[in-house]
């Protein structure tokens, strides 16, 4: 019974530590002053708070309320591949040069203290 329970503990401890490595997770706030396009969608002016999981970020508009609340509410996800740098980010940062259009565009961005850059699908 006691090499069963091992075995199962085992077991149980080498999957949490895989499932750890091939889940990445970060999150990050930046704002915007103008229109932003993001993928397919536009980001009208406003704070903003990025949740990057594996391939999917999804953007949450934050609103603040008088006397210091705030609350968010989803307003685009988008996916993206990620490509592994050699060393952290010292800072956050976004690649948005402008598009056709003259709105700056959202292709990658970087978050500080992680080792990943977000590169968007332009779907």
């Amino acid at each position: 019974m006691r090499k069963v329970f091992s075995a199962v503990l085992g077991l149980a401890l080498l999957t949490s530590a895989v499932f750890a490595q091939t889940t990445t997770k970060a999150e990050e706030d930046f704002t915007f002053s103008s229109d932003v396009r993001v993928g397919t969608q536009v980001l009208k002016p406003g704070d903003y708070h990025f949740i990057c999981r594996d391939n999917v970020v999804t953007i949450n508009l934050v609103t603040k309320r008088t006397g210091g609340d705030s609350y968010s509410t989803k307003v685009a996800q988008v996916t993206v591949t990620t490509k592994a740098l050699s060393a952290k980010s010292q800072n956050s940062q976004l690649v948005m040069p402008n598009g056709k259009d003259g709105m700056p565009q959202i292709l990658s961005f970087f978050i500080q203290g992680s080792n990943v850059e977000y590169v968007v699908s332009q779907q």
